[in-house]
């Protein structure tokens, strides 16, 4: 008979001393695994049971009770208490592999992994003694609450670019989640009285243009009846109202969507986490990552990283409409020609943005005392530039001559993932960086001491982190719609008429990745999730840049890359961050030729033609008289 309570030896008394059995719920649920161990010594192995019992009170989700099956009758030799953090919790899944036993825990529909380490020699010997349990979990998420987004409609964009950019974002929501939440949306809005507005009977090429043209169709521009002025403000509040309960719908559906199933065993790539309408793995997190998550749950880092907590605590103090002002304000600093010293650009940019004056009295005071306790401060500054730039899981190394003339097959779960993993690195890197920039900005009347080249490889590292961020958010269901390089020729009219397929473009449900999935497929790629991660950001060479005054020729890569997978608008918008060299306005005459825009593309070559020496017997006309046939 297995115990009701851990400390419990009497079978027959339960947790509440009532009932003399524990009864169970109705649910199924996996309470028993059956594991082996092999002893070296006397070449046998020993069967054991190990089952959870869960327990109604407080103090945590329930224990677990080993027992030894290898004599004729079951003898209970160890108990495995549950931490105290999982009481209220539902356990959904455990398995035991390689002398770990993970559990899977319900947290009010999120996914949570502990994990114990059980020590095998002492459960032959019957002298067991308690593992230590350690907690794993998805990267805290910004769930899209009316307040998330009021944050994000501080920067700059109109209001549907924002809310459609936040919910096709790669891992918010799935395409079922989105398309679920526009079908109820659209019977809702056909549930009105009156005609139903044209855009709801009307057929779109992508899901993305179809919630663009469906969310705020109902939604007005009236008149005031006595002025004959149009009432913005009421269209605009009206809109912003509709597009959250839309965003509303969305994370209703998303919340079943991810509820937690069971946990598996995948081999290399490690523990694999099944949800109802996605797959995670549990993997090592990074330095950028593990700084990240400290600071969150207020949690000192490493000494060598004890500058982040103290600008964490700074930027917290400052407020979410000066951070995006910080943030809006260096976006358009590294959009420009960089013509001035660091240090002077930084004193005028702390002059307009007026971080001092935005703190609290006194606060600037208590700021400075805890930066002058740091030993070093530019030791610190460049060990903390290092974390956010470094790849530490990277690995570089020479293919083989059977591996160039037969490369191995590389899995798409392998590159989802690692795109993954990449999204979330990068996320965690530019929101440290930003934590140095507004440190730059703090101490902008001292900067003239600084050295030139750390404040230039600061902005270079958040211009290259700002880079990955437009290829992790950018989803491969809607690319480029509106790109000219999509019209067809008159012989492509001909061919689809003659084979019965007129429009080549279908609206399909299909999954939604990120643009850094696709650019990982081109990257050297390595067992495991979070080495092919920091291969594919360390072969971008996006980190490595010195000064966002000059252009090297990986970043130059890096847009061509993107440009040739079809991704024309993106590209504009990745060279956008980098100064007009040669290189970038070629790349950008390129772009222009796939959109169809010959005339500006020709200006571009027309000035780059003396860029490139003295040739003879090139002619220009090719590139773009195709545009002028009749």
């Amino acid at each position: 008979m297995l115990p009701s309570t851990p400390n419990s030896k009497d079978p027959s008394t339960s947790a509440s001393g009532h009932a003399k059995y524990l009864l169970l719920d109705e649910e199924r649920q996996n309470l028993v695994k059956i594991f082996s161990l092999t002893e070296e010594d006397e070449d046998r192995v020993d069967v054991y049971a190990i089952v959870f019992i869960p327990t109604p009170s407080s103090t945590s989700g329930g224990f677990f009770c080993v027992v030894d099956t290898s004599s004729d009758h079951f003898v209970e030799i160890a108990i495995i208490e549950c931490p105290r953090h999982t009481a209220h919790r539902h356990l959904q899944d455990f398995m035991i592999t390689d002398n770990t036993l993970y559990t899977l825990w319900d947290w009010q529909g999120r996914s949570v992994v502990e994990c114990a380490v059980i020590d095998t020699s002492s459960l032959s010997s019957h002298t067991f003694t308690p593992p230590i349990w350690k907690t794993s979990q998805y990267m805290q998420e910004p769930e899209l609450t009316p307040g998330v987004m009021e944050e994000q409609l501080l920067s700059p964009g109109s209001l549907t670019d924002k809310f459609l950019g936040a919910i096709m974002k790669p891992g918010v929501f799935s395409s079922l989640t989105l398309q679920t939440a526009l079908d109820r949306y659209i019977d809702a809005c056909c549930s009105l009285p009156g005609p139903a507005p044209p855009q709801l009977s009307q057929t779109y090429t992508s899901l993305a243009e179809s919630i663009a043209a469906v969310v705020g169709c109902t939604v007005t521009l009236n008149c005031e009846p006595t002025t004959g002025g149009f009432q913005y403000a009421n269209y605009w509040t009206a809109l912003k109202r509709d597009w959250e309960g839309f965003v509303a719908r969305c994370r209703d559906v998303e919340r079943s969507a991810r509820w937690p199933l069971a946990i598996a065993d995948h081999g290399q790539d490690g523990v694999v986490v099944i949800e109802r309408e996605r797959v995670g793995s549990l993997v090592i997190e990074d330095v950028p990552i593990s700084i990240r998550r400290q600071l969150e749950h207020d949690q000192p880092p490493h000494a060598q990283y004890e500058i982040f907590g103290i600008l964490w605590a700074l930027r917290h103090k400052i407020g979410l409409r000066m951070l995006a002002n910080v943030e809006t304000r260096t976006v358009d600093l590294l959009h420009q020609e960089i013509a001035f010293s660091f240090a002077e650009i930084l004193q005028d940019q702390a002059k307009n943005i007026q971080l001092l004056e935005s703190l609290e009295p006194g606060a600037d005071i208590w700021f400075a005392g805890r930066l002058q306790s740091v030993p070093d401060l530019d030791k610190a500054t460049r060990a903390a530039l290092d974390a956010i730039g470094g790849f530490d899981f990277s690995i570089k190394r020479e293919l083989t001559d059977a591996e160039l003339l037969s490369p191995p097959p590389i899995s798409e779960w392998l590159r989802s993932q690692a795109a993954a993993y990449s999204t979330t690195s990068t996320e965690a890197r530019y929101d440290l960086c930003l934590c140095l920039i507004i440190l730059l900005l703090f101490s902008a009347d001292t900067l003239q001491s600084w050295d030139a080249t750390l404040l230039a490889e600061v902005y270079a590292v958040f211009r290259g982190l700002s880079m990955l961020r437009v290829v992790g958010h950018q989803p491969t269901e809607g690319k480029d719609a509106a790109d000219q390089a999509d019209v067809p020729s008159p012989d492509d009219v001909i061919t689809q008429m003659r084979n019965m397929n007129v429009s080549k473009h279908q609206l399909k449900n299909a999954s939604k990745s990120s643009l850094a999935r696709l650019l990982i497929a081109q990257s050297p790629i390595t067992d495991g999730i979070a080495t092919a991660a920091h291969n594919f950001l360390d072969f971008t060479g996006l980190c490595q840049a010195l000064s966002p005054a000059s252009v090297t020729r990986q970043e130059v890569l890096f847009c061509e890359r993107v440009r040739c997978l079809g991704f024309n608008g993106v590209t504009q918008a990745l060279l956008a961050w980098l100064p007009r060299t040669p290189s970038v306005v070629f790349l950008k005459a390129q772009v222009f030729l796939n959109q169809g825009r010959v005339d500006d593309a020709a200006l571009l070559l027309e000035k780059l033609a003396g860029s490139f020496g003295k040739f003879k017997n090139i002619i220009w006309t090719p590139w773009f008289s195709f545009s002028h046939r009749n």
